[in-house]
């Protein structure tokens, strides 16, 4: 068997199933999860997979196993991996898993009922040339992960609209984010647009997670709760637009270019 160890929220927590996905199906094995580390997380997290339709189940005894650590944070083009091992790291690239990426596009569904607002706005999106912009400061601005991840700056996002606005004729704009007022207070959009708080409006954030993925463009902020709306994002022609520096300017010594796939434009 192979086992997960979860850390983070629901983006983290997709990665770590993805890879886990592809390994169990390559060697023909089952596909388990921990969940022991979620509380201690720096932010405490919830299980969010159990409202996907993804093919794990919890395994909260990990003893006997082979632990496997991430070594680093780009892509590990040397990892061996047999059975009966424990996977700890975030694998934070597509290339662990884009292979099977058919399949996770039907595992990534939600399990759980949307909400009405749901209906309403996707009913929008796919009636329009819909660009999802994802701001996140909340979490981000506390003292620890400010100093590790950073936000992203307003240049990012204005040249990001430039760029959606030079290729695309009538881009609506979606904008969510868990501070709305400093989005209006500061990022200017001088086209169709629509505020969409993760506060107080929708049941969870799955409304949210999922509206994304239905919009034909996405500018996604330095978050994995945004990369992944993107990746499973099935417009065959869409944009895709992602910050270059993906941590604060104190850790530019890690290595996140196989974080960005390849056809994603890094502004």
């Amino acid at each position: 068997m192979i086992v997960i160890k979860l850390s983070g929220g629901l983006g983290n927590q997709l990665f770590q199933y993805s890879i886990g996905r592809k390994i169990s199906l390559n060697i023909k094995t089952d596909l388990f999860v921990n969940i022991d580390n979620l509380k201690n997380f720096r932010t405490p997290r919830e299980y969010c997979l159990d409202k996907l339709n993804v093919c794990c189940k919890i395994n909260p005894n990990t003893s006997g196993l082979k632990i496997i650590n991430e070594k680093f944070f780009h892509y590990d083009n040397n990892l061996n991996i047999s059975d009966n091992i424990l996977l700890k790291g975030y694998w934070q690239s597509e290339k662990y898993f884009k292979e099977i990426k058919h399949i996770l596009l039907n595992e990534i569904t939600p399990k759980i009922n949307l909400s009405n607002l749901f209906i309403k706005y996707k009913s929008k999106i796919e009636s329009c040339e819909s660009v999802s912009l994802h701001v996140r400061r909340g979490d981000y601005l506390t003292r620890g992960n400010l100093k590790f991840h950073g936000v992203c700056s307003l240049d990012y996002y204005n040249k990001a609209i430039q760029h959606i606005k030079e290729r695309i004729n009538n881009p609506v704009f979606f904008i969510f984010s868990d501070d709305i007022n400093w989005v209006k207070s500061n990022l200017m959009i001088n086209f169709e647009k629509y505020f969409i708080s993760n506060y107080n409006i929708f049941d969870t954030q799955f409304d949210e997670f999922f509206l994304m993925s239905k919009c034909k463009h996405n500018i996604i902020a330095n978050s994995t709760f945004s990369w992944w709306p993107a990746w499973i994002n099935q417009n065959s022609n869409k944009i895709i637009i992602a910050p270059l520096n993906w941590f604060s300017e104190s850790n530019k010594n890690v290595n996140s270019n196989d974080l960005i796939p390849d056809n994603w434009v890094k502004l």
